[in-house]
């Protein structure tokens, strides 16, 4: 590996790190960054069926009874058995640490990109991204976003989805989080050119 070649990944992220504070100084960057933020993991959780609407009210709690052997066990790939249940009035939350990591991670994710999305698209001079920026960033992150709830995505809208098919989503976590933290660099990127 060549000198420049191995200072340029440092500049890259440096680069990628100085975009994203220049959109969380705006008002709209942060705003945007913040529903993702919040939104992503709940609705992230609400396709994985880990939370939902029509408990029986009241505050109830249950934890299984070996909550660390349950912790790793994976129902499907990249979802996880839950260790706990919370109900508190009609909400419904299966605790799953793991996909509780999962969903903050990719919320996070997808709040950076919206973030320089926006701002890149609405005033390119301050992320110094190329204007062609914000709608790439703005489409990679609701196109990586939503790939992780492909199956819910099916189960919602009533489409009979093949085996094969609910089967391919067991690669779209990790392609998710390629793409979103691909088109982060690409701003970043933009930004040193």
């Amino acid at each position: 590996m060549s000198n420049s070649a191995a200072r340029a990944g440092p500049r890259l992220v440096g680069s990628t790190a100085a975009v994203l504070r220049r959109a969380l100084r705006r008002r709209d960057g942060r705003t945007v960054a913040a529903l993702a933020l919040v939104g992503y993991p709940l609705v992230y959780w609400v396709a994985l069926g880990h939370l939902s609407l029509g408990g029986p009210g009241g505050v109830e709690t249950f934890v299984v009874s070996d909550p660390l052997a349950r912790l790793v066990e994976a129902r499907s790939p990249f979802s996880y058995e839950p260790v706990a249940r919370v109900v508190a009035g009609p909400v419904v939350w299966l605790v799953s640490p793991l996909n509780l990591l999962l969903g903050v991670l990719l919320g996070g994710l997808v709040a950076a990109n919206a973030a320089v999305g926006l701002v890149s698209w609405r005033a390119p001079r301050i992320c110094r991204a190329g204007a062609k920026t914000g709608p790439l960033a703005g489409v990679l992150a609701l196109l990586g976003g939503a790939t992780c709830c492909g199956p819910a995505v099916f189960f919602l809208i009533g489409i009979q989805a093949t085996g094969a098919l609910v089967g391919a989503f067991s690669v779209l976590v990790p392609l998710s989080v390629l793409l979103l933290v691909g088109t982060l660099l690409l701003a970043g990127r933009g930004a040193t050119a």
